[in-house]
């Protein structure tokens, strides 16, 4: 099966999970919610579930929500996950989420 194909000028990218379900995401949206290199040993920490307390139920919410934007059609919703107001669900939010008691 051919796990790609173009669009205009933005790839899209066929992913399939463990769940069965198929998702089609454009390469820019990826990008858009890719980690930064130098947080990534602290997300893989967090998804690990190295965390305690009340914080980690909210900041695992909020880590499903990581790069949504204002421009996305899930902002709606994910807005109020935005602790920090910068417009955007990052890695400065699952934080702040985190230390929430």
């Amino acid at each position: 099966m051919d796990t790609s194909s173009t669009t205009g000028s933005d790839e899209m990218i066929f992913l399939h999970d463990d769940e069965g379900n198929d998702y089609l995401v454009s390469r820019s949206t990826l990008q858009h919610a890719q980690v930064p290199p130098e947080l990534k040993s602290e997300v893989e920490s967090f998804i690990k579930g190295e965390t305690s307390g009340y914080g980690p139920d909210l900041a695992k919410t909020v880590m499903g929500y990581y790069g949504v934007g204002k421009a996305d059609k899930d902002w709606a919703f994910a807005q109020k996950y935005d602790f920090n107001g910068n417009g955007v669900i990052d890695w400065t939010d699952v934080k702040i989420a985190n230390d929430m008691k």
